[in-house]
């Protein structure tokens, strides 16, 4: 863990410009970053390379004692490979249904930058809601890190949480809920850069949109799947 954060901190003074670009403006940024130049897949594999890590290093602490960070980390790495190619060929299936032009690696080059601001985000929202629920009971807040579902089974735990610490239960919610706004409200803003790449009209764009959501959902089934099959639980120790 500490080559790991040596390496991250190395790369900070490089990164943090990278991402403000990123997040003040998505859809410029993301154009001007997979434009096809023969180094901008490995700038990208740069950039999520070190924003995995900072999300890593964060979520290290919340790993139970008995949990090797480096197999751990390296076995989340593998997966969100497998997961990054996987769902950056859904995106570039869906444009070139509605007539999209892009090649593959640009989509690819393009995704990335997409979701590793979004990573960052929902990861530090997801540190606050367990940290919620950790401060009204710590035992419950490990239950719900090694099973995200767990309030959806067991019901009567989270009426409990609402009735034993209703400014926390609700705090947890507004972070939940806000989690869900990020993710939709970022992949509508980056919605414009894919339009860009593959040279289509905003119609066709949403067309698209609309398309990448719908086939989200079996992609996640099938994703949620070999995260079991890797990690033997319905949260692998790292996100």
């Amino acid at each position: 863990m500490k080559n790991l954060a040596e390496r991250v901190l190395a790369q900070l003074p490089s990164y943090v410009p990278d991402l403000a670009a990123m997040v003040g403006g998505p859809k410029r940024t993301i154009a001007a970053r997979s434009s096809g130049a023969p180094d901008d897949l490995q700038r990208a594999i740069v950039f999520v390379g070190i924003t995995v890590g900072i999300g890593f290093l964060l979520q290290a602490p919340t790993l139970p004692p008995e949990t090797d960070f480096i197999t751990a980390a390296a076995a989340m790495a593998a997966f969100k490979v497998i997961a990054i190619l996987a769902f950056s060929g859904v995106v570039w299936g869906a444009y070139r249904a509605v007539g999209g032009r892009g090649d593959y690696l640009r989509t690819l080059t393009a995704y990335i930058y997409v979701v590793s601001p979004l990573y960052l985000a929902l990861v530090v929202l997801s540190l606050i809601a367990h940290g919620l629920v950790r401060a009204y009971d710590p035992e419950l807040g490990l239950s719900l890190r090694a099973n995200p579902l767990h309030f959806m089974q067991h019901p009567d735990a989270f009426a409990a949480f609402q009735a034993e610490a209703p400014a926390l239960a609700l705090a947890n919610s507004i972070v939940n809920f806000a989690s869900s706004l990020v993710l939709i409200g970022w992949f509508i803003l980056c919605l414009g850069a894919f339009r860009a790449l593959h040279g289509v009209s905003r119609r066709r764009s949403a067309i698209a949109g609309f398309l990448v959501i719908v086939l989200w959902w079996p992609f996640s089934a099938v994703i949620l799947f070999l995260s079991i099959g890797m990690f033997g639980r319905f949260a692998p120790p790292l996100s």
